[in-house]
């Protein structure tokens, strides 16, 4: 285990905490806070409620937030997540997720690029998108063509210990995406500005 990697410190060490995290980042303190699944599978459901739909949870970690939009109906559930333990905690915290659920055990950036366009219905992000290096910026488009529908709740004002404050609804619109609604929100339990961010990526082919 290590300390969180710094700003100044490469995309490889950004990886390589995230792969085996420390205290807050272990999959067991991601399980809690069930309210805080509740508000994403409540805002999924809003944004995509066919529930035959493809939905995909990039930095899924143990599935709470997609164990949340099972329980809503949803049975097209997939996701990425770097950390090989969060993968396998699935099988014990959230079994019947574990037994639906397609994970993608790697960083988005080893699979974005194999996807193809419009593989999903709808993607969500949830406080991950802010740790995402500026190395690898270019994720950004990938993550709106393979998706219809984009979900981000993100602190947009972090800026330390490998989180980096961005306007996703810039990011986004200036790819080509139109951005349906636009919140702040403070998630239970985590302290900090997040912003609940709705797009089309229709447009971004």
């Amino acid at each position: 285990m290590t300390d969180r990697p710094g700003n100044d410190e490469g995309r490889a060490a950004v990886h390589r905490w995230f792969r085996e995290p420390d205290g807050g980042g272990q999959p067991s303190v991601y399980s809690r806070h069930p309210k805080r699944g509740e508000f994403v599978a409540r805002t999924i459901a809003d944004v995509c409620p066919d529930r035959n739909a493809r939905i995909l949870d990039i930095g899924c970690n143990v599935g709470r937030n997609s164990e949340y939009i099972r329980r809503l109906g949803y049975v097209h559930l997939h996701g990425i997540e770097i950390n090989r333990h969060a993968v396998e905690a699935m099988s014990t915290t959230y079994p019947a997720l574990a037994s639906v659920m397609k994970v993608h055990n790697c960083a988005v950036e080893d699979i974005v690029k194999e996807l193809a366009t419009d593989s999903y219905d709808c993607a969500f992000t949830v406080t991950v998108l802010m740790h995402l290096h500026p190395d690898s910026e270019w994720v950004f488009a990938e993550i709106a063509r393979i998706t219809r529908r984009l979900v981000t709740l993100e602190n947009e004002m972090a800026n330390s210990k490998a989180r980096w404050a961005r306007d996703y609804g810039a990011i986004f619109t200036a790819l080509g995406a139109v951005e349906l609604g636009q919140s702040d929100t403070n998630l239970q339990g985590q302290p900090g500005p997040y912003v609940l961010r709705l797009f089309d990526c229709e447009g971004v082919r």
